[in-house]
């Protein structure tokens, strides 16, 4: 049901979808993984709560179909978001600690239902609410509080 952080990723090839349809995956802490691959947790509809923030490279389709999603930290070393990785999420509180907004694929934004909170450095909340496509969000983004 959990996949802790001691899962260490270092010198392994880890294919696409290689969680995908985990539907018993509620818990998810990867924060020492660099990159997750194209469609990594896709369908996983039971997960909640996902550390990631290791990555410095989240791969196309992350996330889709995984409705109960509600919390996501991302990392200071976080550049890119592959395209659509939020398609059939909801509600996500997402904690991003990059300064620099990451590069996104293919519309992030292009779900009505999706509604994030997204929370970036207090130094960074402009410069997210002025870039596109987190400009769309803008009224979502806050500072994090620590």
């Amino acid at each position: 049901t959990s996949l802790p952080a001691g899962i260490n990723r270092s010198g392994l090839t880890i294919g696409e979808g290689i969680f995908m349809d985990a539907k018993s995956l509620t818990t998810v802490n990867l924060s020492n993984w660099t990159s997750t691959p194209y469609q990594c947790f896709r369908g996983c509809t039971n997960i909640t709560d996902v550390d990631l923030s290791g990555v410095e490279t989240m791969g196309g389709y992350a996330f889709v179909d995984c409705s109960n999603l509600a919390t996501l930290v991302l990392g200071s070393s976080l550049t890119e978001m592959g395209g659509d990785c939020f398609n059939g999420c909801y509600s996500v509180d997402i904690t991003i600690r990059a300064t620099t907004p990451p590069s996104v694929g293919r519309l992030i934004y292009s779900w009505s239902n999706f509604v994030p909170t997204i929370h970036v450095p207090a130094s960074a909340v402009d410069t997210y609410k002025a870039t596109s496509p987190w400009s769309n969000y803008a009224e979502r983004i806050t500072a994090i509080v620590d």
